[in-house]
């Protein structure tokens, strides 16, 4: 019966929506459009494979030696701290680690400057990538040798004192102890990298986890996506079971009875070793998180982002707390349920056949589980109440990181003595009389599992953006956002809140070991806290903690559907698809909020998902020239032009795009682009066919010089030779500057004239001015992007005024990336993280707002831009991979 109960669990969780998503997958078929063939996803495997097993086997070296003082110190009684500050970096999301690591590389650091200016940013991104996955793995291998190398350490390295071996020689005898622990570490962090998507596409590495993620993105149906996740996922199980294997060997190797009797390790003799050690793994903690955070935290509250953090994010930090609280109670359900199983039964069976249900959930790819789980809490009409709640995402994450569950509950298991756990099994006294026997072992496996579900709840990114409810947020895909589009105020706000809280579960898996490593008898309250916080994560979901009614929650499916219903044409997905919607679009199904604003009157959509000619991969720049044609830049690298009917009429690739991809084009009076090659430094000049006709700008700080350039403004191009221009730029720089430019010859010389502002929140400050748009009066409007407002310029950049405030209501703006004149001295507003179109009048007071989130037509996922005139003009709906030509409402209709 117990058997039962802890597979029950791990059953509902992970194999009904599999073999529901199977059938499913086996019942519809493979459409003919949606092969996929392997040799389209080499790139893929050879990106895992290539950093994978290289970083699993250094991070499991690099951690060996904590490992070892970490076993130490704790049989000394005296490794808390130590324990804690391990447990604390192995908790941290590997892509807050990266952040962390690559503010090495922001502009104006010496090493970062030096990186641009030679073309080694692509090499010094991997570096930082490489490095902040050892740091957050050489945890799970110090862990591993601490709670799995054989106890009999102390004597054997007293002989080999007393023999005066050598350093090598007593390096080999640990290795020979120690080495299955590290190899099962190796494979349990090749398994954790394989499943890794966030850090890779944070750091722009291509691996099949991220290729499945884009995939899923383009609409795939479910058959595509176990056709191409079969290969990897069974890979990763057999990783899975070699664990298993390797984790039974160590269990036989271990003598628990020797561990409860031992006496206290003294550590007198090897004092120097353990200094040594110990200094080590304090420099590898500090080096890894604490400096890094500290210096987060110092920023965050110098940079005055907490006040705009609270405003646009306190909703989706109370639905992060109550999504990991619903997951910490999963988590010590799971935990504590398997450790009774455990204790409770004779056989070890049952308990590996939970294992392997559990298995099977973290070989999932998260963008297959997630599908999984909308198949058929979705696709099943009595179950839809559980896809409405605030349950599901949680569910999911559990399902796909239970297995932390499932061996912290055997590694407390088998702390105890076999005699104490035959005894009971003999005296027959039920689950009553084995839970009073037992207590601190099964409350501490609850514990040591609620508190590692809570934190991966907190900070996981796919199966969140994936599944995440119309109307409610999470703090990890706004993270994941504003770190790939460098909004350091929410950045530096966001990081440390997610870190203390990984310290604290950190601390409490600590606590919960050391409680039954004793085997002290539980004290009552304490037996009472894992009950006691299930109930109030109930409490708290009934409550309405960021639900929702079915009602507003039915499924909108919009983006390419309508386009081929508008077209005519079939909605076959291109084998060569690869679509790049943003962290917070992930999801091919995006419903919508109850308290969406009304949706935009469509008048045309062109383009959709894809990256065939006329389909657009994540378009973020376009502008409309003066015979209505349209000219757009996605993710891709492809500038497409379109006709007014949505006909394509050309395009080519941007020369260079390893670095990254441009923000902002701009078609002046001859037709000519203006492009800003963001990540290149600099300005591109190209005719409407794509021959270059020139380009300026270096990376740097002086006048003439970029830092991520987004937008151009032409200002005069009457005659054809001689322009002026404005140019914006973030990531250091945040100023406007503007250029007297002579274009012949296929050069572009270019005079800087003056600059305007520098990097704050303050009066002639920006933080990522993103667009511009030129006023009726000449003066020019600046979405500054990052300070959620809009600025107000004349045309020599005197500052005028300010429009907006950081906020979701009418007047209020979220990351506003677009911005447009009316023509009457109003401005329209694209706010990609409020996902809608507003229209600010002279004063700045809200006057209308259209879209909201979600794929149907008139709905906006991350609008990026807005271009045109005010008769029809053009939104860049980036999240949709499409452009949408609105209709804006009339007096009656605002």
């Amino acid at each position: 019966m117990r058997a039962i109960a802890a597979c029950a669990l791990p059953a509902l969780l992970v194999a009904c929506p599999v073999a529901c998503s199977v059938i499913s997958a086996a019942v519809s078929g493979e459409h003919e459009g949606s092969r996929i063939e392997l040799a389209e996803l080499v790139a893929g495997w050879r990106g895992t494979l290539t950093w994978s097993v290289p970083v699993a086997m250094a991070s499991a070296i690099l951690g060996w030696m904590p490992g070892r003082v970490l076993h130490a110190r704790l049989r000394a009684g005296k490794g808390a701290l130590l324990a804690i500050a391990v447990a604390w970096v192995a908790l941290v999301p590997p892509y807050a680690l990266f952040y962390c690591g690559w503010r090495l590389f922001r502009p104006g650091v010496w090493l970062a400057d030096w990186a641009a200016t030679h073309g080694h940013v692509g090499a010094a991104r991997a570096c930082a990538l490489a490095l902040a996955l050892m740091s957050w793995l050489w945890p799970i291998a110090a862990i591993a040798v601490a709670a799995l190398a054989p106890r009999h350490r102390a004597g054997s390295d007293d002989l080999a004192r007393l023999d005066r071996c050598t350093w090598s020689d007593r390096i080999r005898l640990a290795w020979r102890r120690d080495w299955p622990a590290l190899a099962a570490a190796a494979l349990a962090m090749i398994v954790a990298l394989v499943g890794e998507t966030t850090a890779f596409d944070v750091a722009q590495v291509l691996t099949a986890s991220s290729e499945l993620r884009l995939l899923d993105a383009a609409g795939a149906d479910g058959a595509t996506l176990w056709r191409v996740a079969a290969a990897p996922s069974a890979v990763t199980l057999a990783l899975v079971v070699g664990i298993f294997a390797l984790w039974r060997r160590l269990s036989a190797r271990r003598d628990p009875q020797e561990v409860a009797s031992a006496e206290p390790l003294r550590c007198s003799g090897h004092a120097r070793t353990h200094a040594c050690g110990i200094g080590f793994t304090s420099i590898l903690v500090c080096g890894a998180l604490i400096v890094p955070m500290a210096l987060l935290v110092l920023g965050g509250s110098a940079s005055g982002g907490w006040g705009s953090f609270s405003a646009l994010h306190g909703s989706a930090a109370a639905g992060t707390l109550c999504s990991a609280a619903i997951g910490g109670a999963l988590g010590a359900l799971a935990g504590g349920v398997t450790c009774v199983a455990a204790l409770g039964s004779r056989g070890a069976a049952p308990v590996l056949l939970c294992g392997l249900v559990w298995a099977a959930g973290a070989a999932l790819p998260g963008v297959l589980l997630a599908s999984a789980y909308e198949s058929m809490w979705n696709g099943l009409p009595a179950l839809r109440t559980v896809y409405d709640s605030m349950l599901l995402v949680p569910m999911a994450q559990v399902a796909h990181a239970g297995l932390a569950c499932w061996m912290i509950a055997c590694l407390m298991a088998g702390m105890l003595p076999r005699e104490a756990i035959d005894v009971e099994r003999l005296h027959g006294g039920g689950l009553r009389s084995l839970l009073r026997a037992h207590a601190p072992c099964v409350c501490a496996s609850a514990l040591g599992g609620g508190a590692v579900m809570a934190a991966h709840c907190a900070s996981e990114t796919v199966i969140a953006s994936r599944l995440t409810p119309p109307g409610a947020e999470r703090i990890a895909p706004m993270l994941m956002s504003a770190i790939h589009y460098q909004d350091q105020s929410a950045v530096l706000a966001a990081l440390p809140w997610m870190g203390v809280m990984a310290a604290g579960m950190a601390a409490l898996c600590v606590v919960s070991w050391s409680w039954a490593a004793r085997g002290a008898r539980a004290r009552p309250t304490a037996c009472r806290a894992v009950p006691l916080l299930m109930a109030c994560v109930s409490a708290a979901w009934l409550v309405g903690c960021d639900g929702r009614s079915a009602e507003s929650s039915a499924v909108q499916r919009g983006g390419a559907a309508d386009q081929d219903a508008a077209t005519g044409r079939g909605a076959e997905l291109d084998p060569l698809d690869r679509g790049g919607a943003g962290f917070g679009a992930m999801s091919s199904e995006v419903t919508v909020s109850a308290d969406a604003p009304a949706p935009l009157a469509c008048e045309q959509v062109i383009g959709m998902r894809g990256r065939m000619p006329g389909r657009l991969d994540y378009p973020r720049a376009a502008d409309v020239s003066p015979d209505g044609s349209i000219a757009v830049i996605d993710k891709s690298g492809r500038v497409q032009r379109f006709a007014p009917d949505g006909r394509v009429l050309g395009g080519w690739r941007m020369p260079r795009t390893g670095n990254g991809m441009p923000t902002g084009v701009t078609i002046d009076a001859h037709g000519r682009l203006w492009i800003a090659d963001t990540h290149e430094h600099r300005v591109l000049v190209c005719d409407s066919g794509g021959t270059e006709l020139g380009s300026f700008g270096t990376y740097g700080r002086a006048g003439g010089e970029f830092i991520y350039p987004t937008d151009v403004l032409v200002l005069d191009d009457a005659d054809p030779a001689r322009c002026s221009v404005v140019v914006s730029e973030y990531g250091g720089n945040d100023r406007l500057q503007w250029f007297e430019v002579t274009l012949g010859a296929g050069k572009a010389a270019a005079s800087a004239v003056r600059s305007v502002g520098t990097q704050g929140s303050g009066t002639e400050q920006f933080l990522r001015p993103q667009s511009m748009s030129r006023m009726p009066d000449g003066a020019i409007a600046v979405a500054d992007a990052c300070n959620h407002r809009i600025v107000m310029l004349s045309s020599d950049g005197q500052w005028l005024r300010t429009l907006g405030t950081a906020g979701r209501e009418l007047g209020q703006l979220s990351y506003p990336y677009g911005v447009m004149s009316t023509g009457s001295g109003a401005v329209i507003v694209a706010e990609f993280g409020n996902n809608r179109i507003q229209c600010l009048g002279a004063d700045g007071r809200g006057v209308w707002v259209r879209g909201g989130g979600g794929r149907e037509t008139g709905r906006l996922v991350a609008p990026w831009a807005v271009v045109g005139d005010a008769s029809a003009p053009i939104v860049v709906d980036a999240g949709n991979c499409r452009l949408v030509r609105v209709r804006l409402p009339s007096e009656g209709e605002r």
